[in-house]
């Protein structure tokens, strides 16, 4: 998880279980576009400014519009914001998930 932390994150996608469960799909289609409709929201309202600034590669990722904004507050309480709708938009999908494997572990132990 530390290489996830700077942003290199496509040792973890290998083993995500979302390109193994169907129903993780959803959201993880839906989540990016919800953020990113925020964060265009909150630039077109003049909330914060557009990342104006390069970021060096490796760059923790919840501090990369903050850098790249010169520092902006308002910019990291967005990007908080949309850590928390993306976590509160898969909690019913998670909980459906282990619902549906609390389920399928009951079958097996009744047909012993």
């Amino acid at each position: 998880m530390l290489p996830v932390l700077f942003n290199f994150n496509s040792a973890i996608l290998v083993g995500v279980p979302v390109l193994g469960n169907g129903l993780y799909i959803i959201p993880f289609l839906l989540v990016p576009l919800v953020n990113v409709g925020i964060a265009a929201s909150a630039i077109a309202l003049h909330l914060m400014p557009a990342v104006v600034y390069q970021v060096l590669l490796g760059t923790p990722s919840l501090l990369q519009a903050l850098i790249g904004t010169n520092g902006n507050w308002v910019t990291l309480l967005v990007m908080a914001l949309n850590v928390g709708i993306g976590v509160w938009l898969y909690r019913p999908f998670v909980k459906l998930s282990n619902r549906l494997n609390t389920q399928g572990d009951g079958l097996d132990a009744t047909e012993r």
